[in-house]
C-alpha cells in the first residue's frame, strides 16, 4: 500500500512538473526551430501562445505566412486577423515574429517627430520622415517617406486611408473613432455584428438600438442612426462590407 501511494504521488508530481514546463515561454531556439519547420514568419502561435506546428497549416496576411498551433487557432485568426497580428507586432521577440514591417516603437517615434497621424508611409510602407512631406486629409496630417509618395496619395487619398483605417497598428495610425479593442467589446456586449455605428462612426451602445438585417443584428450609437439605416440599409452595409475592420464588422459565413 505504501509503495502504491508513493508511486501515485510521484506520478502526480511528474504531471505537475510537465504542466509547469509547458506553460513556460519557449526558448529562442525552440521558437526559431518551430518557425523554420513550419516555414512561417512566427514561431509562437498568436492565438494559443504555444509553438506553431507544420500540421496546423498557415494563413497568408499581407504577403506574410503566419503559423499556428492547430487548425482551430488558424480559424480564429482568419476571423479576426488584425487582433492577433497586433499581438505579434507589439512584442515580436516573444512570438519570434520576423517581419519587414518597421517596429511599432520606431513608427511611433517617427510619428511624434513629424507630428502626424501615422508613423509609416501608406504608399511605400517605409517609416515616415520629415523630408517626405505631408498632406492634410479631412483634418488629419498624413506623413510620407518621400515626395513621390505624397503625389501618389494626393491622386487617390481614400485608397491609402482605407489601408490605414483597416489596420491602424500596422501604420501606427491614429484612426478617428473607437479602437479595435473597444469595438470588439461593444460587439460582444450587445451581440451585434458590428462594433462601430455605420452612420455616425461612433461606438455601438445599448441605447442606440439595433436593426436585424438579412439575419444580422446591426448596432448603432443612437436611435436616429437606426432610422437612417432603415431608409437605405444597403448603403451602410456596403460601407461595412468594404471595410470590415474599420467598423468591427463580422460578415456572415457562407
Amino acid at each position: 500500500m505504501r509503495v502504491t501511494t508513493l508511486s501515485l504521488i510521484a506520478a502526480v508530481l511528474l504531471v505537475l512538473t510537465a504542466s509547469a514546463a509547458w506553460g513556460e515561454q519557449p526558448t529562442r531556439e525552440q521558437l526559431q526551430a518551430a518557425a523554420k519547420q513550419a516555414g512561417t514568419v512566427n514561431g509562437l502561435c498568436p492565438v494559443r501562445r504555444v509553438l506553431v506546428t507544420q500540421a496546423a497549416g498557415s494563413a497568408a496576411y499581407k504577403g506574410e505566412k503566419i503559423g499556428f498551433a492547430d487548425k482551430a487557432s488558424r480559424a480564429a485568426f482568419e476571423a479576426d486577423a488584425t487582433r492577433y497580428m497586433d499581438r505579434m507586432r507589439l512584442n515580436p521577440p516573444k512570438y519570434w515574429y520576423v517581419t519587414k514591417t518597421p517596429a511599432v516603437a520606431t513608427m511611433r517615434a517617427a510619428k511624434k517627430t513629424s507630428r502626424s497621424s501615422n508613423g509609416r508611409c501608406p504608399v511605400m510602407g517605409k517609416t515616415v520622415v520629415v523630408k517626405g512631406t505631408s498632406s492634410t486629409y479631412r483634418g488629419q496630417k498624413v506623413q510620407f517617406c518621400c515626395p513621390p509618395c505624397k503625389a501618389k496619395f494626393d491622386k487617390n487619398p481614400e485608397k491609402y486611408m482605407r489601408m490605414m483605417r483597416a489596420d491602424p497598428l500596422a501604420y501606427a495610425y491614429d484612426r478617428p473613432g473607437p479602437t479595435n479593442a473597444q469595438m470588439r467589446v461593444a460587439r460582444r456586449t450587445h451581440g451585434t455584428s458590428n462594433g462601430k455605428c455605420p452612420v455616425m462612426g461612433r461606438l455601438v451602445v445599448a441605447k442606440g438600438e439595433s436593426v436585424t438585417y438579412q439575419g444580422q443584428k446591426i448596432g448603432f450609437c443612437c436611435p436616429p442612426c437606426a432610422a437612417k439605416f432603415n431608409k437605405d440599409p444597403e448603403k451602410y452595409m456596403r460601407l461595412m462590407r468594404a471595410e470590415p475592420a474599420t467598423y468591427g464588422y463580422t460578415a456572415p459565413k457562407r
